[in-house]
């Protein structure tokens, strides 16, 4: 039974299985093929998985590969491992030969900030609009594709905040003779430095970029997902943390409070990060922008805080290599007394899904 975005949750048959993974991407799929009965779409509403969870079957597990932080979510069998954002830090581990881990030294910052956009996504457009309309004169780096106007407008619709919708970044390529286009016309870029594959896009696609980090230490990230309340940590966040940059997300629900929590400092005394917490996503989006314009637009106060805090710029870069604290960090954002329930009750205790998780990126069964 395959379970989309407007599927009666109530007709799923977990008679065989007493846990749901939700997300079907690869990197956690290979952690469970003995286990998981039935898969959720990505497209699966939040607030439908929530409701279900609470009002019909409050026995059943819910698997999240991203940090789904609900009111009473320990309440409820939500267990959440970033196995997605783990399987990019893996590439970098097992890839040092490639690309070695970095020592920062001071730099000399004459970018305000960075901001990549590939496919298009409601949160991208409207930071691409802002910046269009309050940042131009400052002095970035980017990437980006057209935006088209109905986008912005219809995201605009009834909110209070005034965007002149017709303006956005506009397109940038870089390394076109290596970039291509997707069915959608979404823009991938699958360069690499040549004789330096590690054969994955991403971390290929960062050494072929790694120039555009070099002269700022703030990045604008714009995670996936926009509506809903959760947040996917990805290889952006870690593209940025592993060049020495502060981050920023649009968009982002709890994404200070999740990225925090698995050890990194968000930077939280220089960088308002408030906006995590607002309802509507659109207002989480520009308020990100708007929150932190002092340090968006003060090269002098992001060049004084990084030459101030280089240990802690160097530490997020530590931890990017430290894979088993973060499956550590990752296991305890969970109620360890949810995650040996879980245990307890899966079907084959001697083989669960959190001890594959461990023994996926090899780290030893302890603690749980």
């Amino acid at each position: 039974m395959e379970i989309n975005a407007g599927t009666d949750l109530a007709g799923f048959d977990y008679t065989k299985s007493n846990f749901l993974y939700v997300f079907d991407t690869p990197p956690m799929l290979s952690l469970c093929p003995n286990h998981v009965e039935t898969l959720l779409s990505g497209k699966t509403s939040f607030d439908h998985i929530y409701d279900y969870a609470k009002n019909e079957n409050p026995d059943l597990f819910f698997i999240f590969e991203d940090y789904i932080n609900y009111e009473n979510k320990n309440n409820l069998n939500f267990i959440c491992l970033n196995s997605f954002f783990i399987n990019d830090v893996r590439t970098f581990v097992d890839n040092q030969h490639i690309f070695e881990k970095p020592r920062l030294t001071t730099k000399t910052i004459d970018k305000n900030f960075l901001f990549l956009s590939n496919k298009i996504r409601p949160h991208r457009a409207l930071t691409s609009c802002w910046i269009k309309n309050f940042a131009n004169d400052l002095n970035f780096n980017y990437t980006s594709l057209s935006i088209p106007p109905y986008m912005l407008e219809e995201l605009l619709l009834n909110n209070s905040f005034e965007l002149d919708t017709t303006k956005a970044l506009e397109p940038n390529f870089l390394f076109t003779d290596t970039c291509t286009f997707d069915n959608n016309d979404n823009f991938v870029d699958y360069g690499y430095v040549s004789g330096n594959s590690a054969g994955d896009p991403n971390f290929n696609n960062f050494l072929n970029i790694r120039a555009l980090y070099d002269n700022t230490a703030l990045s604008l990230i714009t995670e996936s997902i926009f509506y809903e309340k959760s947040f996917q940590l990805s290889e952006k966040t870690l593209h940025a943390y592993l060049s020495g940059h502060m981050v920023i997300w649009p968009a982002g629900w709890e994404c200070a409070r999740a990225v925090k929590d698995l050890g990194f400092d968000v930077f939280d005394d220089i960088l308002d990060h408030s906006y995590q917490y607002i309802d509507n996503p659109v207002n989480r989006t520009l308020q990100a922008l708007e929150l932190n314009k002092n340090v968006i637009f003060d090269k002098s106060l992001q060049q004084k805080f990084y030459n101030d805090n280089i240990e802690r710029f160097q530490h997020n870069i530590d931890l990017c290599f430290s894979i088993d604290t973060l499956i550590d960090n990752s296991l305890k954002i969970n109620d360890p007394l949810l995650l040996q329930k879980f245990i307890n009750t899966c079907s084959n205790p001697s083989k669960t899904l959190i001890n594959e998780y461990r023994e996926k990126f090899n780290f030893p069964k302890n603690n749980i």
